[in-house]
């Protein structure tokens, strides 16, 4: 996928093009669609690549339907080119085919949390997650978003505070730090 986005990047689309040609045509064709789809979270989705690529994708996707990592793969794709309802589906898939799939159950949870009538459901599998997981920086960064968003930015600080504890440089876990600060009406 490094080498698939590196080509994108540098505005070498043909290649790019060429590259998951060739590849999805052997033995590892899974894993080239597995490939793509992370190299395409990262690309503009009007891109000539994620044009390119979205037959190779659905193609792959039905003729793997017992993939677990293709279909989280393919949710995230979904979930940062804004198809959300998709995103869903494809996070339940995999996690139908791998219940004990930590980051589709992280990921499921705050595509859920960005509507207000599934969010009850997002609190639901975070707690789940971290029943099942522990508490891991991720999981705890996700359910304090989501206690930020049903209005309970107070709870979600000591959350963030200990997903810092283990990882204090990252900036996105500052940046939400931040917010629950601001939606507690304190100062950072």
């Amino acid at each position: 996928s490094n080498l698939l986005i590196l080509l994108a990047q540098e505005d070498l689309s043909d290649e790019a093009v060429g590259l998951v040609t060739r590849l999805s045509a052997g033995p590892d064709s899974l894993d080239t669609a597995i490939a793509l789809a992370d190299a395409l979270t990262l690309l503009p989705a009007g891109s000539r690549l994620a044009r390119e690529a979205e037959s190779r994708l659905r193609t792959s996707i039905e003729n793997n339907p017992r993939s677990a990592e293709l279909a989280y793969s393919v949710a995230n794709l979904r979930y940062v080119s804004g198809s959300r309802d998709e995103a869903t589906t494809f996070y339940r898939k995999a996690l139908e085919l791998k219940p004990d799939h930590k980051l589709a159950m992280n990921n499921l949870a705050l595509v859920l949390a960005d509507r207000r009538d599934s969010i009850q459901e997002a609190l639901k599998i975070i707690d789940g997650a971290i029943a099942k997981f522990g508490k891991d920086a991720t999981l705890l960064d996700t359910k304090g978003q989501i206690l930020v968003l049903l209005g309970r930015p107070q709870d979600a600080l000591p959350l963030f505070g200990e997903a810092l504890s283990s990882q204090p440089a990252d900036a996105i876990l500052l940046l939400h730090l931040a917010n629950a600060y601001l939606s507690a009406g304190r100062a950072v």
